[in-house]
């Protein structure tokens, strides 16, 4: 990383998207070290730090069975790059978008749910419910006998999914808030080369417009920090 992206995270110029990301209690020295990783040792930290977190919150439910398991704690070891190996291997025309596509690019956001926009042309959901039974897909929530065929004509019927795979949790969307279709989120996708694959990830002028749309708290921290990162890549490449 250039000399002058660090110190736009380390001293961010007054007005600047960093000093307003600062203010919101973001703290840049995380999106710094993000940024001086490959998007593939990101999701790795991201697996290491999570499997830490879930270890800590297993030996702390040990003395109380009936506390809620969030969906990330399910998650199996590695599972964003198993995700995104199936993902690939099973050849669904996606795009990565959410919290993992900030990841990616440099925000320090700890997500472990894959969240993709996928293409919805006959071909391609064959695919995916083809890809979905094979992992025994879920609704979240529901039993872990709970089994289903993803058919076309159930997915056809469906626009946003919420699912626990065998390999972990995964969001399915038909479209991305704010920004359109797959055929509107894969323009100027930035397309990255992860375990062996090649994917496009939301561009993250797009992540932006996405998070704004959907007016979350947490979504307009995101911003925050997004808007920094897209600054300094605008002003010092």
């Amino acid at each position: 990383m250039r000399v002058e992206n660090e110190d736009y995270f380390l001293d961010p110029p007054p007005g600047s998207a960093a000093e307003r990301a600062v203010e919101l209690g973001i703290d840049l020295t995380l999106t710094l070290e993000n940024l001086r990783l490959t998007p593939e040792e990101r999701i790795r930290q991201l697996d290491d730090h999570l499997d830490g977190i879930a270890e800590l919150k297993a030996n702390a439910q040990s003395s109380s069975p009936t506390s809620p398991i969030t969906a990330w704690t399910q998650a199996p070891k590695g599972a964003i790059g198993r995700q995104l190996k199936w993902l690939a291997e099973a050849g669904i025309d996606c795009v990565i978008v959410d919290d993992l596509a900030g990841a990616l690019q440099g925000s320090s956001s700890l997500t472990r749910l894959l969240a993709v926009c996928y293409l919805r042309n006959a071909p391609n959901v064959l695919r995916l419910g083809n890809a979905l039974t094979s992992v025994h897909a879920r609704p979240r929530g529901t039993a872990d006998a709970f089994s289903f065929h993803w058919d076309a004509e159930v997915l056809d019927g469906l626009q946003d999914l919420k699912l626990m795979t065998d390999l972990g949790p995964v969001d399915l969307r038909s479209e991305v808030n704010g920004v359109g279709f797959y055929e509107d989120a894969i323009v100027g996708a930035k397309w990255l080369a992860l375990f062996g694959h090649e994917f496009p990830v939301l561009e993250i002028s797009k992540l932006i417009v996405a998070k704004r749309t959907a007016g979350r708290a947490k979504d307009l921290i995101a911003v925050a920090e997004l808007e920094a990162v897209l600054s300094a890549k605008a002003n010092h490449g």
